[in-house]
């Protein structure tokens, strides 16, 4: 396998793990408990919005990577990302 599929798969598994918090799998610690491998920055979260959030900055995943996402990928997230801004965590 060659550095850029790894890359690939590795990206292709934060979305995945991304699109699983926001379809509601709670975090255990700081993993997703769907089962699909992915880390939760340190922090509170009590929405799934806000656990996607917290795994987009864990993974260092930003504007840049959503911008290159197709629009039905990254509309979601945005949308999390927005209601985060909207009512951030006290934390």
């Amino acid at each position: 396998m060659r550095a850029t599929d790894d890359h690939s798969v590795i990206w292709a598994r934060e979305i995945v793990s991304f699109q699983s918090l926001l379809s509601g799998a709670k975090p255990v610690g700081r993993k997703p408990s769907s089962g699909v491998y992915g880390n939760l920055a340190t922090g509170a979260s009590s929405s799934s919005e806000e656990s996607t959030a917290l795994a987009m900055v864990e993974e260092e995943f930003g504007l840049q990577q959503l911008d290159s996402l197709p629009a039905d990928v990254s509309l979601p997230l945005r949308h999390a990302l927005d209601k985060c801004r909207e009512s951030p965590p006290t934390d």
